[in-house]
């Protein structure tokens, strides 16, 4: 016998999955620029933000589409956290707009142009920048520059995490950061390479003064974690 209500709500709850999945997917398609094809499962998700530095209040995100990685970000955060999350999509926007936190906030524009300015974004320092943006569609030169400044931008210990679904930018982060591990995330479709690099404690000057060699036989070294 079946339980009318239960299964109407079961119905329900994925017929909103599939909008949700299929908008993002239209959006996807009609801006190249978006760096998925479909929102980040809960799992992945939970895997990049076990990467967040201890006592961890302000945030930077880069690209947070749909919001649904804004969304599990906050609930990480303490009350007195704060997000600050740039998006260069408007179609995004509604669907951000329905995050009710006061702890957000959402910025319009190109992270090329924003991470000039990280200083100016209003947060006592910035503890951590997420980022899923589609670095492959960018030059090397914007590359490394969004790079430089996020490490400048950092506080000491402070950490970029990069999630994507190539490792791209390893060889960027372990130019200007101290320390750099990898992680792969295999329950998303597709899988992502999180890279995270990590601002030494004792360091605040230039990003570029700390550049390390690349050492090609390391560079695509990975830490599988399932």
């Amino acid at each position: 016998m079946y339980n009318y209500s239960t299964r109407g709500t079961r119905l329900a709850i994925k017929n909103t999955v599939v909008t949700k999945q299929l908008f993002f997917l239209k959006t996807a398609l009609c801006d190249y620029r978006v760096g998925a094809v479909l929102p980040s499962t809960r799992r992945a998700l939970r895997r990049v933000l076990t990467e967040l530095p201890r006592e961890c209040r302000y945030v930077v995100e880069y690209g947070p589409g749909d919001g649904v990685s804004t969304r599990a970000i906050l609930e990480r955060l303490p009350p007195d956290g704060r997000v600050v999350a740039i998006e260069r999509n408007p179609d995004f926007l509604p669907r951000l707009w329905t995050i009710d936190d006061g702890r957000l906030r959402l910025m319009l524009g190109d992270v090329r142009a924003i991470s000039t300015q990280l200083d100016q974004l209003g947060l006592p320092r910035i503890d951590a920048v997420i980022s899923s943006i589609p670095f492959s569609f960018l030059s090397n030169s914007e590359r490394e520059n969004i790079v430089e400044r996020t490490a400048a931008a950092l506080a000491p210990a402070g950490r970029f995490i990069v999630y994507q679904y190539s490792p791209l930018m390893l060889r960027y982060l372990r130019r200007a950061f101290t320390a750099v591990r990898v992680r792969f995330a295999l329950r998303n479709v597709p899988p992502y390479f999180i890279m995270v690099a990590e601002k030494s404690p004792s360091i605040q000057t230039d990003s570029r003064r700390t550049f390390q060699k690349i050492n090609p036989r390391t560079d695509h070294e990975l830490l599988l974690s399932f």
